[in-house]
């Protein structure tokens, strides 16, 4: 038997490294999710923000939000990834939450699918 000590995977499960930062779980889940929504329009791209452990976070009292820089599954077992991007826009999405830039942070983690 394998067992896999790094990314654990399933049919109900996605592994995802993501450029992003945290904040309470006390925020109102709509009132994020409108703040994103508007944040998109107006920067063109997509971001996440996942709810407790179930969305990735790495506990119920927390969520993650930022942009998801790749998917990883069982069948994608190579990935590279270019650390020269530009992560203005998350760093700008941070403090539009009150989070300090120094706060922005690589995030590894599994998300319920």
């Amino acid at each position: 038997m394998k067992i896999k000590h790094d990314f654990v995977t399933n049919s109900s499960s996605t592994s995802f490294v993501m450029i992003g930062f945290k904040i309470s779980s006390n925020a109102d889940y709509h009132d994020v999710e409108n703040m994103i929504e508007q944040f998109e329009k107006k920067n063109n791209k997509s971001y996440y923000f996942g709810f407790g452990a179930e969305g990735g976070a790495g506990s119920d009292d927390e969520v993650i939000v930022g942009r998801i820089l790749v998917d990883i599954d069982e069948y994608q077992e190579y990935k590279e990834l270019n650390f020269n991007m530009d992560i203005s826009d998350v760093v700008e999405l941070a403090e539009i939450f009150d989070v300090s830039k120094e706060d922005v942070k690589f995030i590894v983690s599994t998300r319920m699918s």
